[in-house]
């Protein structure tokens, strides 16, 4: 791709995460190439042999790229962008290829997000001291720019919170002056940057250094609360633990994310864990999964431990997964006995998540009775039978079924003479 567009007069460089990543030594996942020198259509042109091109935003000169390469590998191509508007912090920037190199990443957010890596010449681009503060594990801003989106603020906290990086004396003051304009950022942007937070923040404390110390943590109520009530540093403390227990259980995607969540609101009441999730737009099928771990999360020990209490455990849990429940009270309870209740579910078969009824409506319809909302209690019924141990598996449960509805009919013969 880029012989293809240097052909089409173009000068192609590497830019933002890909180059911060591989100087970090790890593998850039996120190829993002900038275009001097060529305007977005010949530039579009020059890659549309090369794959499917979809204009993310013309005016920006953002075009996302997927290969015909077999392994639909994805890029980001773009052209340098300028203020359109010198001075006005609402200005939007718009794509100009005569834009320097220079003027270009002083549009950037910090310094390690602004190295430019030309693979033609193998030269980087280190204006603004980038190399060292990557070196240094500093999140330092590139210059006033940074003003113009104030999630740059959020995307700082998840940053620090993947590399146990910090902030910049300078950078710290520059971000409390944002605060007051989080309340404008698009919801959708906001929760991005808070599941990076939760999905690959693996040194958390660092990220939750990051809002003390700017003071955007009193945008969120739930966390200023824990500071009151004196709970701060052990919610940190666990949240370290959970990230442990994350890498050892190999634990990705929605798992690691909702335990993240959960371990982080695990003292927030129902009102303040709403709220917290609201605040961050956390999707509801998540929030709810950490909603039912923070509400079951003492269930060990204030009820006895038997089969019942199990099964009604794994009952009421669905859609989360025993495990899951087992490693937020070995997180947030270390001596608890989480452990014998995974064994005892395992042993039970209830550990996998959703407790499927073993009475259903269609056995019903086959005992003779007529649709109605009586099925709706006999459903119920059962289900409670069912985790009360009378019956566990679908022979046991028809037997049930004929049993009680035998003794159902004898009742209100009786009743009636």
């Amino acid at each position: 791709m880029l012989a293809a567009i240097r052909a089409a007069g173009g000068h192609p460089v590497l830019v933002g995460g890909c180059v911060r990543d591989a100087l970090l030594g790890l593998s850039p996942k996120d190829i993002d190439i900038e275009v001097y020198g060529l305007a977005v259509e010949p530039l579009k042109a020059s890659i549309l042999p090369l794959g499917r091109v979809f204009a993310v935003g013309v005016s920006f000169g953002v075009l996302k790229v997927y290969l015909n390469d077999g392994d639909g590998s994805e890029l980001d191509v773009s052209l340098p962008r300028r203020e359109s508007h010198p001075g006005d912090l609402g200005a939007m920037d718009t794509a100009d290829p005569a834009t320097l190199p220079e003027e270009a990443a002083s549009r950037r957010d910090f310094t390690i997000n602004a190295i430019l890596y030309d693979p033609q010449q193998q030269i980087l681009q280190d204006f603004f001291g980038g190399r060292a503060d990557l070196e240094e594990g500093i999140l330092r801003h590139v210059g006033p720019a940074f003003a113009e989106d104030p999630l740059r603020v959020l995307r700082g906290m998840q940053f620090a919170a993947r590399w146990n990086f910090r902030l910049a004396g300078a950078t710290t003051s520059f971000c409390a002056g944002l605060r007051d304009r989080c309340l404008a950022l698009p919801g959708e942007r906001v929760w991005g940057e808070w599941a990076k937070f939760f999905l690959k923040g693996d040194y958390p404390t660092a990220g939750m250094q990051v809002l003390a110390e700017t003071g955007w943590r009193d945008l969120y109520p739930p966390l200023q609360n824990l500071v009151e009530r004196g709970l701060w540093k052990l919610t940190e403390q666990t949240l370290e633990r959970a990230v442990e227990v994350a890498r050892r259980d190999k634990l990705s995607g929605e798992e690691r994310l909702v335990l993240v969540l959960a371990t982080l609101s695990h003292h927030f009441d129902s009102e303040q864990a709403a709220q917290f999730f609201s605040q961050i737009t956390c999707p509801h099928h998540l929030a709810r999964q950490a909603m039912l771990l923070i509400k079951e999360r003492l269930t060990y020990s204030e009820q006895v431990f038997s089969p019942t209490s199990v099964r009604r455990l794994a009952f009421r849990l669905a859609p989360v997964t025993f495990s899951q429940w087992t490693r937020l009270v070995e997180i947030t309870d270390p001596p608890a006995n989480g452990p014998a209740w995974l064994e005892l579910a395992e042993t039970l078969g209830y550990a996998a998540g959703r407790v499927n009824p073993l009475v259903q409506g269609r056995d019903l319809l086959e005992a003779g009775l007529v649709p109605g909302q009586h099925f709706k209690k006999l459903l119920d019924d059962a289900m409670q039978a069912q985790l009360d141990g009378h019956f566990s598996t679908p022979d046991e449960a028809r037997h049930w079924l004929t049993h009680s509805l035998s003794a159902e009919k004898g009742n209100a013969s009786t009743s009636g003479q």
